[in-house]
């Protein structure tokens, strides 16, 4: 769980390894989970973590929860848990999460960056050591960082739709065999706006030229 603050939630890492029945880490936020629905943040996972956060006082009442468009973060069940605590909650637009969740968009990726550099080194591929090199680099992301999502993200930024209109052009830079045409196109098209007057701006073209 990110706060926009910058803070983080406490560590929840799910296993089916049945050795693992306590937190076994040295922060004293970790949870270790013995997942019963396989993999991943089933239902009862999900809900377990919510009641987890709540009781900690990760989540308290007057608190807004942005949320992806899982079938578990929409159960009623879910969702009962939130409003019985007067905690509102909100999805992000569907198909947009990737871009729009400081989670997808940044921190998931520092995460996995941290832990294979840590993988490449200690070469230990045992359940423990990888719920100890995944805590490690969940911990390790500043919050400086954390809060540079959400802006990023545009979730607590000034203008949110100039921000919105560089998370759509993210990645949207052509491939080296077509970038000569691309060029050509931009350049054809920045001559109409300059004689229709068309201003241009607002899509900063000229960056990509």
């Amino acid at each position: 769980m990110l706060v926009a603050d910058g803070s983080v939630g406490p560590f929840y890492y799910a296993t089916k390894d049945k050795k693992f029945t306590e937190p076994i880490f040295g922060h004293e936020n970790g949870i270790v989970e013995i997942s019963e629905e396989g993999r991943g943040f089933g239902g009862k996972s999900f809900q377990k973590y919510l009641k987890e956060l709540i009781k900690k006082k990760y989540l308290i009442a007057g608190d807004l929860v942005l949320l992806d468009n899982e079938s578990t973060f929409k159960s009623r069940v879910s969702q009962k848990i939130l409003t019985d605590h007067s905690i509102d909650f909100k999805h992000y637009p569907s198909g947009l999460g990737s871009i729009t969740n400081p989670c997808d968009n940044s921190f998931n990726a520092a995460l996995k960056h941290s832990f294979y550099n840590m993988m490449a080194v200690k070469n230990d591929t045992s359940t423990q050591a990888k719920m100890s090199m995944t805590e490690k680099s969940y911990w390790q992301i500043s919050d400086k960082s954390v809060h540079n999502m959400f802006r990023h993200c545009g979730l607590i930024d000034k203008d949110p739709g100039k921000q919105a209109r560089i998370l759509l052009r993210e990645g949207a830079t052509p491939i080296y065999r077509k970038l000569k045409i691309h060029q050509r196109q931009i350049a054809r098209f920045l001559q109409w706006a300059e004689r229709t007057g068309f201003d241009t701006k607002q899509f900063e073209i000229k960056r990509l030229v």
